[in-house]
């Protein structure tokens, strides 16, 4: 989920041990970029609980559509980083370095939520067990039952979805440059088949407990998200396509910043207005699966295009986005993710104490807080556990 990768070139003719490694350009907006979609969830999460009156109008507006930015861009930025991945030796070595990505951070805040909710592991029962176990091996949103998916530190359900694209994308890579559309429709099908039974099982739309809704399996699944990351794929091969064409040349900057503008104007409508457009779905059944599709996920297009527009770098918002401050908060990005929720569940079983203080002022002290814990967990865990697992490919990230 990060911009600044030294990816593999392949050749045949070398060891894996030695597989040079090449810088590809910065695309710092994007990077930036990370912060904002981290602070729409995170916001999701953290204004109902310091300003309880605004949950009901919070609940007509997906703010939690920044997933959705991080899968299409995961895709883009793999894509764009590693083009191709010839040989089984560079393919695990990608592996690797994904694992060195996501897995300690992840294993800190999952270890963090433990903690903080005073579980004793010597009085854990069957179904406990099976939970612990399936955070710690990343496969918790593969089963479609909240107390699962939403169990320890609730938002890394995703980071499980995320690490099933890391495995798929060695294969989906494959001759990526013409059949990437390919790939795209193929995707579709999961995620068509995911809506349909939703709406076959007339199931709950809410997350429930112990057995299935419209959420864990249109919202949750990774077969649902993996048109998402197909479609980052997508947007890296078109990029680069256009980067051969010279469009960046051709792009001036008013063009580029005027559609910077637009699209983002064109996602924050969406945000705002979708949940009353597809009210009228709600009767049916199968209308209201493809109404949970379109309240989360179904900005990703528009995500593509900023991406594909923010990589290019050319317009006003772009070049705000490559400031160094944003570039720093888009880096701590994915320790803000994870963090903000064991923080805030925190705060949360404090807040009869905390309830005394203006909050605003309590607001803006949780975001600072997350903000210097996730600088802390980036500076002394993410970053040296990821070059201590990562070994031979030198730097990583996502």
């Amino acid at each position: 989920m990060s911009t600044e990768t030294l990816p593999p070139v392949n050749s045949k003719s070398a060891p894996c041990a030695e597989v040079m490694l090449v810088r590809p350009a910065k695309l710092d907006a994007l990077t930036s970029l990370r912060f904002f979609a981290a602070m729409l969830v995170l916001c999701s999460h953290a204004v109902p609980a310091f300003f309880p009156s605004t949950l009901e109008t919070l609940e007509t507006i997906p703010l939690a559509q920044g997933v959705s930015f991080f899968f299409v861009l995961s895709g883009f930025i793999l894509t764009y980083v590693h083009p191709r991945l010839d040989t089984m030796g560079t393919s695990l070595l990608f592996l690797r370095a994904r694992v060195a990505r996501v897995f300690p951070a992840h294993i800190v805040t999952a270890a963090l939520s433990l903690g903080t909710a005073s579980i004793s592991l010597q009085h854990l029962n069957k179904i406990a067990w099976c939970i612990l176990v399936s955070n710690v091996l990343m496969l918790q949103s593969w089963i479609p039952q909240a107390r699962f998916y939403f169990s320890l530190n609730p938002p890394s359900w995703s980071i499980s979805t995320e690490f099933f694209f890391y495995l798929a994308f060695p294969f989906l890579i494959q001759q990526a440059q013409t059949k990437h559309f390919r790939n795209l429709l193929l995707a579709s099908i999961p995620l068509i088949g995911c809506i349909s039974l939703a709406g076959f099982l007339h199931l709950p739309e809410p997350s429930m407990s112990d057995s299935m809704s419209m959420r864990a399996i249109i919202y949750i699944h990774p077969l649902a998200r993996l048109f998402e990351f197909c479609l980052g794929i997508s947007c890296a091969v078109l990029f680069k396509n256009l980067s051969q064409k010279g469009m960046n040349t051709k792009l001036d900057r008013r063009t580029a910043s005027f559609l910077e503008a637009g699209i983002i104007a064109a996602i924050i409508i969406y945000m705002l207005s979708i949940f009353d457009a597809t009210r009228s779905l709600q009767p049916n059944s199968y209308a209201l699966a493809l109404r949970e599709w379109l309240l989360y996920d179904g900005n990703c297009f528009a995500f593509a295009a900023l991406i594909i527009l923010c990589a290019m770098q050319k317009g006003a918002v772009s070049q705000l986005l490559s400031g160094k401050v944003l570039i720093w908060l888009g880096e701590i990005s994915y320790s803000l993710y994870l963090l903000h929720f064991v923080i805030l569940s925190y705060c949360q079983r404090n807040m009869a104490t905390l309830a005394q203080f203006n909050p605003f002022l309590l607001f803006a002290a949780y975001i600072s807080l997350t903000i210097v814990s996730a600088h802390l967990m980036f500076t002394f865990i993410e970053t040296p556990m990821r070059k201590w697992i990562a070994g031979s490919t030198k730097k990583v990230s996502s």
